[in-house]
């Protein structure tokens, strides 16, 4: 297949996303009519048996499927979004703090990335990961120990980090997907670097290495080549200024990387990404939604992006009676703007306490 698809790419860009798309609904990987239990149970998931790949009742039933609402053991799973249709996909993006393979993490990226072909509209939502917020079953933690909790306790951190981003911003998300450092370091280099516009020189003499120690770094301002162990680096630094300005940082090496994506060099080289991809990110897409969405991703190569971080004065800081310094949002502010990202009806309350 693999073979196939660079032959197909020499005779046009959109051939190899079409050829691959109808092998893939022909081997029942897409979802056509069949129940997303279908899919879950001859899909292998990274993130073990629960989540898909062992083809047993009980799995089925507990297996959560990015195509509907439902996700918990007993539920009806509702329609998801048609892809084949360009309708409204959206993915919770998770970058993990985690340096050994064995160690559990908490998300230090959170980011909602929702793709609708339909309106040729891309939104991308940064979210901090201090926000204080109801963890469904956990009460009130920073956003970002979801991921931590669900791993620890219950074996399914991105299910956990998915349905609190879900509740708190009340936005459908249908897929996750979580990459390590290590996971990053390898793809960024996979696509032979990114070319990244660094708006000013950025150095950090405190910048915290793999091994618990610091280092000092310094990436000049301009266009600059990055590998990525050099991608990282500028991603996760925030000495130079703070949290917020890392956030656009990391937004804009997001869109560096979808340039690079659809270079004419990077499109030959795809099958190979798509192994290396699913060799360092945890997902639940299956191989029928990436191949949708990379196929929509390059329709939409040259659309704008509707970009946001949510940053100050959306957020403020505020001391919990415990001590911890976090931020609490004004949801008065928030709540329209992510309204007109992904389309959905504005509510400004605060969001209620997930059950």
């Amino acid at each position: 297949m693999g073979a196939l698809c660079v032959l197909l790419a020499l005779c046009g860009a959109f051939t190899p996303f079409n050829v691959a798309i109808a092998w893939a609904e022909s081997s029942a990987i897409v979802r056509a009519d069949t129940a997303p239990t279908t899919v879950a149970a001859i899909t292998p998931s990274p993130w073990g048996e629960s989540r898909g790949g062992a083809a047993s009742a009980t799995a089925s039933a507990t297996t959560p499927s990015p195509w509907g609402e439902g996700r918990g053991e007993g539920e009806a799973q509702a329609a998801g979004p048609d892809l084949r249709a360009g309708e409204r996909f959206t993915l919770l993006l998770v970058g993990l703090d985690r340096r050994q393979a064995t160690e559990q993490s908490r998300s230090d990226v959170i980011m909602l990335l929702s793709i609708e072909r339909k309106s040729r509209s891309l939104s991308l939502l940064s979210i901090p990961r201090d926000l204080w917020v109801t963890i469904p079953g956990y009460g009130w933690y920073r956003i970002n120990a979801a991921y931590f909790f669900g791993e620890v306790y219950q074996g399914d951190g991105p299910e956990l980090a998915r349905r609190t981003v879900e509740a708190v911003f009340d936005v459908p998300i249908h897929a996750v997907a979580a990459v390590d450092f290590a996971g990053f370091t390898a793809l960024v280099d996979a696509f032979g670097g990114v070319d990244v516009t660094v708006a000013k020189t950025l150095v950090d003499n405190q910048y915290p290495t793999l091994d618990y120690g610091y280092t000092s770094i310094v990436i000049p301002e301009g266009l600059q080549h990055m590998d990525g162990g050099t991608a990282l680096v500028y991603a996760r630094t925030r000495h130079p200024d703070n949290d917020f300005k890392r956030m656009g940082r990391q937004q804009n090496l997001l869109l560096s990387a979808r340039t690079k994506l659809f270079a004419d060099e990077t499109l030959l080289r795809l099958p190979f990404l798509y192994e290396q991809f699913n060799q360092v990110i945890e997902t639940d897409l299956t191989l029928g939604e990436q191949l949708y969405l990379l196929r929509d991703l390059y329709w939409l190569r040259d659309a704008p992006v509707n970009a946001l971080v949510i940053e100050p004065p959306l957020v403020y800081n505020y001391v919990t009676a415990g001590g911890a310094h976090v931020l609490l949002a004004d949801w008065s502010r928030v709540r329209p703007l992510v309204g007109e990202l992904f389309g959905g009806a504005v509510d400004e309350d605060e969001p209620a306490a997930a059950e």
